[in-house]
């Protein structure tokens, strides 16, 4: 998980910025970037969940009881539901694409 927030998504975001990897690239290859990166964000994100969870079960223990467990959760809930938002703005049509992309940001 350290790995999809702190290297893929923090870059993920830094792409659209001066600070970027690779501040010569055109808009649309910017957002090409962007959601490749946050595609691995997630992935590494969801097998860190998956491993956390599966020790979990392992270990007969309860899941999402410490505050770190459950500040966890919102935060993954709210990566995956901004990536959602995410897929709707890049595959919606032109008219409503604002509206997306305020919300996705």
């Amino acid at each position: 998980m350290t790995l999809g927030y702190g290297f893929f998504m923090y870059q993920a975001i830094l792409m659209f910025s001066s600070w970027a990897l690779f501040p010569d690239l055109t808009k649309p290859k910017r957002v090409t970037f962007h959601w490749v990166l946050q595609l691995l964000a997630l992935t590494c994100i969801a097998a860190g969940v998956s491993v956390a969870f599966y020790n979990k079960v392992a270990l007969g223990k309860q899941h999402f009881v410490s505050w770190h467990a459950k500040l966890g959760l919102v935060t993954n809930v709210c990566a995956f539901s901004a990536a959602l938002g995410g897929i709707v703005a890049k595959y919606s049509n032109t008219n409503t694409l604002t509206k997306f992309v305020l919300h996705h940001r």
